[in-house]
C-alpha cells in the first residue's frame, strides 16, 4: 500500500476541531475560521503541505481546493443521485462531521512515514502551531475551539513526553531512597554518595556504549534498564561493603 499511496497512508492523522457550538459547523464565522487555519498550518509547518489535508473545508480530490459556502450548500441540498460529486462530498460530510454539527475532523496524510523519526517531529511542530493559531488569529468565538490532533505516532509522542517528564523525579527518588538505605545500613554519611556516584558511573558507561554499539535506541530501553541496573549496582555493591565490614569486625588490617 505504501508503494501505491506513499509512506504516510498506512498511519493517517486526523486533526479534530471541536466548536462546541451545535450547528456551528455550517456557519460562514466557522468556514472562515477553518480556512485561516488551514492556511496558517500550511504556512507554519510547511513538512506536510495543505494539499495532505481533506475534509468537507478542502476538498483536493474534486479538484477544487478550498470549497466555498454556496458551494458546499448546493451539494449537500442535492436530491439527485446522478451527480457524483455531491453524492461523494455527502459522504465525506457524515463521516467527519459529528450528527449535531459541533465537530470536525480533517484527514491528514503524510508524505512520509507516518512512524517515523520525521512523523514525531512532525507531531510536536503541529501541536505547537496549533496552540499558537488563536493568539495569530484572536477570535471571540474561535477561542472556544478546541483543537486536538490524533492517530499515528500521537500516541507514542504523549507517552514519550510523559515519560521524560517524570524521569528526572523517579531518578531522584530512587538515588534519594538509595542513599538513605545506605545511610542506615552502614551508620554512614560517606558511603551514600560513594553508591551514587558508582551507580551514576555505571549508568553512563552502559548506555554509552549500547549508544555506541547500537546507535539510537528505543526509548523504552533507557527507562526499564534505569531501575534494573541500579538494583544491580547497589545489589553487588551491597554485598561487597558488607564482606569488607564483617572482616574489619573480625580484626583483619587493609593490608
Amino acid at each position: 500500500l505504501q508503494s501505491i499511496w506513499g509512506e504516510g497512508f498506512t498511519n493517517p492523522y486526523y486533526l479534530v476541531v471541536n466548536t462546541h457550538k451545535q450547528d456551528h459547523i455550517r456557519t460562514t464565522e466557522f468556514w472562515d475560521q477553518s480556512k485561516l487555519l488551514l492556511d496558517y498550518l500550511n504556512t507554519t509547518v510547511p513538512e506536510v503541505p495543505i494539499s495532505n489535508f481533506r475534509s468537507v473545508r478542502y476538498v483536493q480530490f474534486l479538484g477544487t481546493g478550498f470549497i466555498s459556502e454556496q458551494t458546499r450548500e448546493r451539494w449537500l441540498n442535492e436530491k439527485t443521485v446522478i451527480d457524483p460529486i455531491s453524492q461523494a462530498y455527502k459522504v465525506l460530510w457524515n463521516q467527519t462531521v459529528d450528527p449535531a454539527g459541533t465537530a470536525i475532523y480533517f484527514i491528514i496524510t503524510l508524505p512520509f512515514d507516518g512512524m517515523g523519526q520525521e512523523a514525531l517531529d512532525w507531531i510536536r511542530h503541529m501541536r505547537f502551531a496549533m496552540d499558537d493559531f488563536k493568539g495569530e488569529y484572536p477570535n471571540e468565538e474561535a477561542s472556544n475551539y478546541t483543537l486536538q490532533l490524533y492517530g499515528g505516532a500521537c500516541g507514542q509522542v504523549d507517552m514519550l513526553d510523559t515519560v521524560s517528564s517524570h524521569l528526572p523525579l523517579m531518578g531522584a527518588l530512587t538515588f534519594g531512597l538509595i542513599m538513605v538505605i545506605v545511610a542506615v545500613a552502614f551508620r554512614s554519611l560517606v558511603l551514600p554518595f560513594i553508591f551514587v556516584v558508582a551507580m551514576s558511573y555505571t549508568l553512563a558507561v552502559t548506555f554509552g556504549l549500547a549508544a555506541m554499539i547500537f546507535g539510537l535506541l528505543q526509548w523504552t530501553i533507557p527507562v526499564m534498564a534505569f531501575s534494573i541496573i541500579c538494583g544491580l549496582a547497589l545489589d553487588y555493591g551491597i554485598f561487597l561493603l558488607t564482606r569488607i565490614r564483617e572482616y574489619r569486625q573480625n580484626g583483619f588490617a587493609d593490608d
